[in-house]
């Protein structure tokens, strides 16, 4: 008997599909005309308040997602006798979505451009304002690490640390020599991003600094122990 239930649940499942031009039930009746929906609400004997677009989708969803079949092929078989398919969202469609939340922030064009580049493949009813906002505040943090990458001459590792290479003097005995090695500092706090511009850039800068003197303390130390060991290059001044 389950076996049969599920057999055409299944069923039930595919066919909303073919109705709702491939998606489920949960998002495609989000595009169904309003009328229709006022109809499906009364079919189903449904309280909604002032039938409302917003509650009857609520509600609508709400049915169909209790499992009960009976309910389920009334719907199916109420938008069939209609001819009913809801409106297929298009490219253009998605285009207009994103740019109309994107009008709610300032915004460069090529900002928009990206974000309509990230956007544009992700089913309408996943693009919400929050991750519009999300997107472009991340595409502008990024563009300001680049920025600070260039005027510092540094990179930001996954870890938010600042890489970068710096040119060390080794004294050894009788030689003297320099050498370009990899410096990283401690890690970063983002929250330091959304301070001004001129502190980030000091504080940055002290970050290197610091890493900078702690290596050349690293070289000191290093050498030091070669001289005590005895090594064949290295003797005392």
């Amino acid at each position: 008997m389950a076996k049969k239930k599920k057999k055409q649940s299944l069923k039930i499942n595919n066919k909303i599909r073919e109705l709702l031009n491939g998606e489920p039930f949960d998002e495609g009746i989000q595009y169904l005309d309003e009328e229709i929906l006022v109809e499906l609400s009364i079919l189903l004997n449904l309280r909604v308040s002032m039938l409302v677009k917003k509650e009857m989708i609520r509600s609508l969803r709400q049915v169909w997602s209790e499992g009960d079949n009976q309910a389920r092929l009334l719907i199916i078989n109420y938008l069939e006798q209609l001819g009913v398919r809801s409106a297929k969202t298009t490219h253009h469609d998605k285009v207009n979505h994103i740019v109309s939340l994107l009008s709610h922030h300032q915004h460069s064009k090529e900002e928009e451009q990206e974000i309509l580049a990230g956007f544009v493949e992700m089913k309408l009813s996943k693009i919400t304002p929050q991750k519009i906002a999300n997107r472009l505040s991340y595409i502008r943090q990024q563009e300001q690490i680049h920025q600070l990458e260039t005027r510092l001459n540094v990179t930001f590792n996954t870890l938010n640390k600042l890489e970068f290479y710096h040119s060390y003097t080794f004294d050894v005995g009788e030689e003297i020599f320099t050498k370009s090695l990899l410096t990283l500092t401690e890690p970063i706090d983002t929250q330091l991003l959304q301070k001004d511009q001129a502190t980030i850039v000091a504080e940055l800068t002290q970050h290197k600094e610091e890493a900078i003197a702690h290596k050349e303390q690293e070289i000191e130390t290093f050498l030091m122990l070669m001289f005590n060991k005895g090594h064949t290059y290295l003797k005392s001044h």
